[in-house]
């Protein structure tokens, strides 16, 4: 159960509860209030003996109810802090990977499984932003996305020029959301309101802003790094004469 799930339902909870204590305020006073039918006032009296005879039992179901909701908050919190431990490893995994001077296929193939588990077994804590019966919605934490696409750019069985070519449509990929979120004037997101002075509309194409340098620095990088050494050798290798 979400932050905003709990005060959804705990401000509905703040709502009835002054609703019925204004409801037994004036039926307690009922009978000094003038102009009231002995048939309302007679009702009145009885819905106050009733109320204040049940309020124990009501109580209880009261604290049961709410007790409910926060265990139901507490498994979803630990359930949440146990993917995010998930994460951290996996990051750690593909840390250790690219590290790795020579990467075998073996190594890669295993990173693979682990980011590709870590993204799936995302879905079980979070939905989709957006997802509706009809629509797939957005991933929860595109970031893990992006560290696949990474890790799929090192694989050994890929030469420089697919390395490249594989870059290239990652970055195509990454563009249709970014082009999503800076093109888009209204505001896709409707439980964000935006913060500090910022509207939430400008905020999302902000955030598609930096998405697109993003890439560029990350994908721009990888290419310079695999183009690297074609270029040094043909500044190096002498021209035939």
């Amino acid at each position: 159960m979400t932050r905003v799930s709990v005060n959804r339902t705990l401000s509905r909870l703040y709502w009835l509860l002054a609703i019925v204590l204004l409801l037994l305020l004036a039926a307690k006073f009922a009978d000094d209030i003038p102009g009231l039918p002995p048939v309302v006032i007679s009702v009145a009296n009885q819905l106050y003996e009733f109320m204040r005879d049940m309020s124990l039992l009501i109580a209880t179901g009261g604290v049961a109810y709410l007790s409910n909701i926060f265990q139901k908050r507490s498994k979803f919190v630990e359930s949440l802090k146990e993917e995010w431990r998930n994460i951290v490893r996996t990051k750690s995994v593909l840390l250790g990977t690219c590290e790795k001077p020579y990467l075998a296929t073996d190594d890669y193939l295993a990173a693979l499984y682990k980011i590709s588990e870590t993204i799936d077994t995302m879905r079980i804590v979070y939905r989709n932003a957006g997802e509706t019966g009809g629509l797939v919605g957005l991933y929860p934490f595109e970031p893990l996305h992006d560290m696949r696409r990474a890790l799929q750019t090192l694989d050994p069985r890929l030469s420089a020029g697919r390395r490249v070519a594989l870059a290239a449509a990652m970055f195509a990929t990454g563009q249709v959301l970014t082009d999503v979120l800076v093109f888009s004037f209204s505001n896709l997101y409707p439980a964000y309101h935006g913060a500090y002075g910022i509207s939430a509309v400008t905020d999302q194409q902000l955030a598609g802003v930096v998405m697109m340098v993003e890439q560029l620095l990350t994908l721009g990088t990888l290419v310079a790094v695999l183009l690297a050494p074609r270029i040094r050798r043909r500044h190096l290798d002498p021209v035939p004469a």
